[in-house]
């Protein structure tokens, strides 16, 4: 028998014509499993780290503001405290001289 002949008849060489394409679409579906199994972690991953660094900002951002208002809460308090005190100061000076033109109008 040649060697051609032998080689064709051969139960690997059968095996391999019968179920070859199978085995091989199968190695393909897997290799493409797993590429994708890594596409998506790496997505996944990146995804994760995105909304990460937007929550990281977003509190930056947070904790400015609540500085900013706090400042101004601050100045405004100072403010009207200052006002305050030199309404107080007023009012205090028109009572007096309201009861001294009191004592002259009506002594007692």
């Amino acid at each position: 028998m040649p060697d051609s002949m032998a080689r064709e008849q051969s139960k690997t060489r059968r095996a391999w014509d019968n179920h070859g394409s199978w085995l091989l679409l199968f190695i393909v579906a897997i290799s493409c499993f797993m590429g994708g199994s890594t596409f998506n972690a790496s997505s996944t991953g990146q995804t994760i780290k995105i909304i990460t660094d937007s929550y990281e900002r977003q509190d930056a951002a947070r904790i400015a503001r609540i500085r900013e208002l706090t400042d101004q809460n601050l100045a405004l308090t100072k403010q009207v405290s200052d006002l305050a005190h030199t309404t107080a100061m007023k009012a205090d000076e028109a009572a007096e001289k309201a009861s001294k033109a009191l004592d002259k109008v009506a002594p007692q």
